[in-house]
């Protein structure tokens, strides 16, 4: 097992390090500004991860290889005290293989937190502006997930428990909530708030189902669950303008 802790940086930092004992186990950390903390833990072979910080404040964690407890709850902050001491990397036990991790943080006071387990899982997160939150969970094997945050205070979370899912948030604007959560296989879910104050989710349980849900408005609320299998939907798309 592979642990990383860069903290409390004064101006620049870039860091390229492999584990000799996992040969094919890389992790890339680039810092550039003041008070940033980014956290690595990697367990398996194959496994990728890259973290990238700029202006102040920023906060990744990532957590690579096992298996990922279907009970984690990503609350509304991390707390720096939890990061300083792996408290939540330890979430994660076993080894995984082939998983990768982009973490992009431009701006200032970001908090990003990634677990995988499991085989072939990709996570990307964007995140420019001011105080956004973004969370990745997956556990499984060849999950995709991306989730991108534009603005400010914008509180988005993906969680696929399962294999061969596909999903992506977008957020623009200030203090959006969204949250995608897939439970089964070869599911896809699309969520999108473009505007403010928006509280947005996409739940499915089940398999071989899809969704997407585009928000163009200010001050909405929309919640969609899909239970079974292939399940027939009147509307698989969903947009709310003004």
């Amino acid at each position: 097992m592979f642990r990383c802790l860069v903290s409390g940086l004064a101006a620049a930092l870039f860091l390229s390090a492999a584990s000799a004992s996992q040969a094919d186990t890389t992790l890339r950390i680039e810092q550039i500004g003041t008070g940033h903390i980014a956290a690595i833990q990697q367990a398996g072979t194959l496994i990728r991860a890259d973290i990238r910080q700029t202006n102040a404040g920023n906060t990744a964690v990532i957590s690579q290889g096992g298996i990922v407890s279907d009970q984690i709850v990503v609350t509304d902050a991390i707390d720096e005290a939890q990061l300083t001491s792996f408290t939540l990397l330890d979430t994660v036990t076993g080894t995984g293989h082939n998983n990768s991790v982009t973490v992009d943080q431009a701006g200032s006071d970001h908090q990003a937190l990634i677990l995988q387990g499991g085989v072939g899982n990709i996570a990307i997160l964007d995140q420019s502006g001011i105080a956004n939150q973004g969370s990745i969970v997956q556990n499984g094997d060849n999950n995709s997930a991306s989730v991108s945050q534009i603005g400010s205070r914008n509180m988005g979370a993906i969680f696929a428990y399962g294999n061969n899912n596909e999903a992506v948030l977008t957020q623009e604007g200030a203090d959006n909530r969204g949250t995608i959560s897939m439970t089964g296989s070869r599911n896809q879910a699309r969520l999108t708030e473009i505007g403010d104050r928006n509280d947005a989710s996409i739940t499915i349980l089940g398999n071989d189902n899809s969704y997407n849900l585009n928000i163009q408005s200010n001050d909405q609320q929309a919640a969609i669950k899909v239970t079974g299998d292939n399940v027939p939907l009147p509307l698989s798309s969903l947009t709310i303008r003004k």
